[in-house]
């Protein structure tokens, strides 16, 4: 008895090809990383109305979103990072029922921003609304600009704290790095050098308001 051939070669082919495609798909990381992956996680978010509260944060390019992270927070939220192509970083807090949450004092989005090397330059606060919002209690201060006035000595000192995963303290006779803290109307409140492992916690985006 003859077997009926279904798949001429070219269609095995193709199969193999529609195949491929689906298993990327499905076995796309939860935080997307470029190109399709990427796509896929934003549509997701679109469809939970995540894309609607980003899109507030004027400042934030959203033309380049190379990676989104999501992750498990207080009281059954979720926070949301996500990443750019021109080195910032947004995060939000979102609740169970998929509404834009808030951070202490009101503050509903942290943009972080580095520069070409990975040093963080810049971190702002952001009401609901997308405006620059600093907590009452703290003067408002909703901008904190990091100088770098020393790299060499910057890079030495955060490598160290790097191989302790930040569980060291490091005697500074001369800090490398000087913290501005500004007002949402950009009037300058502060002006002082910070400890490198403040400054390292700060850059691995682990300080919250």
């Amino acid at each position: 008895m003859r077997i009926k051939k279904f798949f001429s070669y070219p269609d095995l082919r193709t199969v193999a090809v529609i195949l491929a495609l689906a298993a990327a798909v499905f076995t796309a990381p939860a935080g997307g990383v470029c190109g399709g992956d990427a796509q896929v996680n934003i549509d997701r978010f679109k469809s939970r109305h995540l894309f609607l509260h980003y899109g507030r944060v004027k400042e934030f390019d959203r033309t380049s979103i190379i990676k989104v992270d999501e992750t498990a927070f207080q009281e059954k939220r979720e926070e949301i990072v996500i990443r750019n192509a021109r080195g910032q970083a947004l995060r939000f807090v979102i609740e169970p029922d998929h509404r834009l949450g808030s951070y202490h004092g009101g503050i509903a989005f942290c943009l972080f921003e580095y520069d070409d090397e990975g040093f963080l330059k810049k971190v702002s606060y952001f009401d609901k609304k997308g405006k620059l919002y600093g907590e009452p209690e703290y003067d408002d201060n909703a901008i904190f600009e990091f100088v770098i006035v020393d790299y060499k000595n910057l890079k030495s000192k955060m490598k160290i704290i790097d191989e302790r995963d930040g569980n060291i303290d490091i005697p500074e006779k001369k800090r490398p790095v000087i913290r501005r803290l500004l007002n949402s109307s950009g009037e300058l409140l502060d002006e002082s050098g910070i400890p490198t492992t403040d400054y390292w916690m700060w850059n691995h985006m682990l300080f919250r308001p």
